[in-house]
């Protein structure tokens, strides 16, 4: 093909068309440009498609640590659910004056600190490719940054929270006496050995939870709601949704 064009350009030097010549030369020399920037193109939309496939595999990634971010973020729930419940309940009691073995015991449980640890594997994957900026897809974009914000949000939630919950468990055990406390938690109905009977055992425990610390750690867990986790789970299966149709793409 070049030796095609040589001959052209000489034959027009010869038979001193010079015109014709420059002419034949500036259009060599423009159909030279056009398919350098065909061939531009070309390795930009290759790498531009690389780029877009490399990118979708970390956004795959993320859903399936999503996936079993959802699994724990269930049972979290759930759990939370069930703390919330029975301090409102013991709550609503203390207002009534009610005094009910079984719901203190249920009502307890806010002693227990849940912690939602996200498996963050795949996002600083991505974040540390550089190509977290590239995200071309408007909506993955923003459900992916809503639910890391929402993991933050909950994070820092259970710290005030579980900070709390510390601070009551403290002074419970150092204020009370939490050995005989303990004792008869997991005491027999008759314990031979107190030489007491069950309805004693009752009222004595009913002086540790009408406490004023076991009262502060009721009333703050009965306005734990879980929420933030129902949106977390929310974000996230709305994330799982859309990555789905990346490959159709």
């Amino acid at each position: 093909m070049i030796k095609f064009f040589r001959h052209i350009r000489k034959s027009l030097l010869m038979e001193n068309k010079t015109g014709k010549y420059f002419k034949y030369a500036i259009g060599e020399i423009v159909l030279v440009v056009i398919g350098i920037l065909i061939a531009l193109s070309i390795n930009n939309w290759n790498e531009t498609r690389k780029q877009n496939n490399q990118t979708n595999s970390f956004l795959l990634e993320i859903a399936k640590d999503i996936k079993q971010d959802i699994v724990i973020l269930k049972v979290h729930k759930s759990r939370r659910d069930s703390v919330l419940k029975w301090n409102q309940k013991v709550r609503n009691n203390y207002a009534l004056d009610i005094n009910n073995l079984h719901d203190f015991k249920k009502a307890e449980r806010f002693f227990y600190e849940y912690y939602f640890t996200p498996n963050t594997k795949g996002i600083e994957s991505l974040k540390n490719s550089g190509l977290i900026t590239q995200i071309n897809n408007q909506q993955i974009d923003s459900l992916l940054q809503s639910y890391y914000a929402q993991v933050e949000h909950i994070k820092n939630k259970e710290i005030s929270y579980n900070t709390v919950i510390e601070n009551v468990e403290f002074k419970f055990k150092t204020e009370l006496p939490v050995d005989k406390y303990m004792f008869l938690l997991n005491a027999k109905t008759v314990d031979e050995n107190l030489g007491t009977n069950f309805k004693k055992r009752e009222n004595e425990l009913f002086e540790y939870y009408n406490s004023n610390i076991f009262k502060v750690g009721v009333i703050r867990s009965a306005r734990e709601g879980t929420n933030s986790y129902k949106r977390l789970i929310d974000i996230g299966e709305s994330y799982i949704n859309e990555v789905k149709h990346l490959n159709d793409d």
